[in-house]
């Protein structure tokens, strides 16, 4: 199974905090992810963890 976290703020675009988006995709571990990355951009934040 693979796991997707995002946050994405549609009223300013205020910059996504890298640790609360972390958190969120940490609490995913449980899973057994083999990799995982964040992407952050104003407004936008995506996580993902990938299992093989």
């Amino acid at each position: 199974m693979c796991g997707i976290t995002g946050i994405f703020d549609t009223r300013s675009a205020r910059p996504v905090v890298h640790a609360v988006l972390h958190r969120m995709n940490e609490s995913q571990t449980h899973r057994g992810p083999d990799e995982g990355s964040l992407h952050i951009e104003p407004g936008v934040g995506l996580g993902h963890l990938s299992i093989r």
